[in-house]
């Protein structure tokens, strides 16, 4: 009969070869340009508003944390002002920051949960998940946010192990700056409340070491609230960040899609079944294990009755469900190796595949830029939502013409202009929109529908959606994406 040990190197160096080729092909999408996203442009975008003065919030519309687009600035002001290079540059500093999320997450597994061998079947399974592979490369504050959110609960773990103060220092710190990229990262801290009480609770002494370890996170938070202030950009900020988000995310759960859920179910039930295999199997209470758990099912009840609109709001899911899932099927293993990993294997390479196939029809149905690129026409005659980065900022709201609209309805703001002014704007060569708000009538319906409009409202969004007057000067070459008709 065959034998066969979980823990060889043999098994270690089939892992590894699997990640291996996962990275390879995370690699070659970081080359691709066909599936660069608007978030990439808006982002750079921003950065590059920053690198010539101009005040978040206060200057220009966005509805992110600032810290990315500082981080970005010194680039923005020492590479020549090409946005294909910008972009391959800012998706390989993304990519370095991701290894380092992989690094923390490694960490995680092999040093409280499992071992090596668990912590590498864990990455495994992550990367069995679409949105895993093409959110290492986005230029987005979601990447660095996940860096600082990992560090930050690798060092809450070995303070748990060790007591040491310097270690829950280290933790506050980390997520305070995980926060100054993007608030949602406070929605994956909150599940923790419960095991770090529970812990309190039983080392009533530890008390003191959380008083003085929050007192560098609260000086930072206290700077950040004070540049804002100085900045004159604090309402901006907190209506923007928080009261116009909260708002918006209540209309786009209203037009969410379940279908990741459904597309990557076999993920979730994985994941249930390692919890339930813990709590069967498991007679002491494993703080580790049990935080992995909470935060899988917070970020589970997160997708289900809040935003889903997107595959990337999944990627903290996935994380939480390959961590819980991967001592299950050690565990497994252990007792029928070959067929465990034998499934295991093919349940990977058929994901992989179906990841590739994803990737490439997403790239050549959905992207606008691939267009601008393969025809060589100039970025900077481009408005809306894959523009180049450099182009003049010619409205506060700069590219987001859905969000300007949201923004204005939910306010009760008059706009200054008309969106359909910028159609006799001849520089503008090209229009790429967001899904529906090329036709007036799609949009105006939906947004009917889910809000109660009030006549000012209404005249509002007449102001804002682009009506007749564009498609008589504009024709569509794409998805989104309008060419001026000679």
């Amino acid at each position: 009969m065959l034998t066969f040990n979980v823990q060889n190197k043999r098994l270690n160096l089939l892992l590894c070869s699997i990640i291996g080729i996962n990275v390879l092909f995370v690699l070659w999408t970081l080359f691709y340009s066909a599936i660069i996203v608007c978030d990439d442009i808006e982002h750079l975008r921003a950065a590059y508003f920053v690198s010539i003065g101009d005040v978040p919030y206060r200057d220009f519309f966005e509805h992110h944390h600032p810290l990315l687009w500082y981080v970005l600035w010194p680039l923005i002001k020492v590479l020549p002002h090409s946005t294909i290079w910008s972009i391959y540059i800012g998706r390989a500093l993304s990519l370095l920051v991701s290894f380092g999320t992989g690094y923390y997450f490694y960490q995680i597994m092999r040093r409280f949960i499992g071992g090596k061998t668990v912590a590498l079947l864990a990455i495994v399974l992550y990367f069995a998940s679409m949105p895993a592979w093409y959110s290492l490369i986005n230029i987005k504050p979601d990447i660095y946010m996940r860096f600082f959110y990992f560090m930050g609960l690798y060092y809450l773990f070995l303070y748990f192990r060790y007591q040491k103060r310097r270690d829950l220092c280290a933790c506050g710190v980390a997520w305070v700056i995980g926060f100054l990229f993007l608030q949602t990262i406070t929605l994956d801290i909150l599940p923790l409340v419960l095991p770090v009480g529970w812990f309190i609770c039983r080392k009533k002494y530890v008390i003191k070491d959380f008083a003085i370890a929050a007192i560098l996170p609260l000086l930072l938070l206290t700077v950040f609230c004070g540049v804002l202030f100085y900045a004159n950009a604090w309402g901006q900020y907190f209506e923007l960040n928080w009261d116009f988000n909260s708002k918006m995310t209540v209309f786009l759960h209203r037009i969410s899609q379940s279908k990741y859920l459904i597309l990557f179910a076999d993920i979730i039930f994985l994941a249930l079944a390692g919890c339930i295999y813990y709590l069967k199997t498991t007679p002491k209470i494993n703080i580790y294990r049990m935080a992995l758990i909470l935060l899988f099912f917070s970020e589970l009840l997160q997708r289900i009755f809040w935003v889903s609109i997107l595959s990337q709001y999944f990627v903290m899911l996935f994380a939480f469900a390959a961590m819980i899932t991967a001592p299950m099927i050690y565990k497994i293993g252990q007792k029928n190796p070959l067929p465990t990993y034998s499934a295991v294997a093919i349940f990977v390479v058929l994901h992989i595949i179906l990841n590739e196939l994803s990737l490439f029809k997403y790239s050549f149905s959905k992207q606008p830029f691939y267009y601008l690129e393969t025809r060589q026409v100039p970025l900077e005659q481009t408005y809306g939502l894959d523009c180049g980065i450099y182009q003049p900022r010619k409205t506060y709201y700069w590219m987001m013409i859905d969000m300007e609209t949201l923004h204005n309805l939910y306010y009760n703001r008059f706009p200054d202009y008309r969106l359909t002014d910028f159609v006799h704007d001849e520089q503008i060569r090209f229009y790429c929109l967001s899904q529906g708000m090329d036709k007036y009538a799609q949009f105006e319906q939906q947004v009917k529908t889910l809000l109660p409009l009030t006549d000012l409202q209404r005249q509002i969004l007449q102001r804002h959606i682009f009506s007749e007057d564009f498609h008589q000067t504009f024709q569509p070459i794409s998805i989104r994406l309008y060419q001026r008709q000679e």
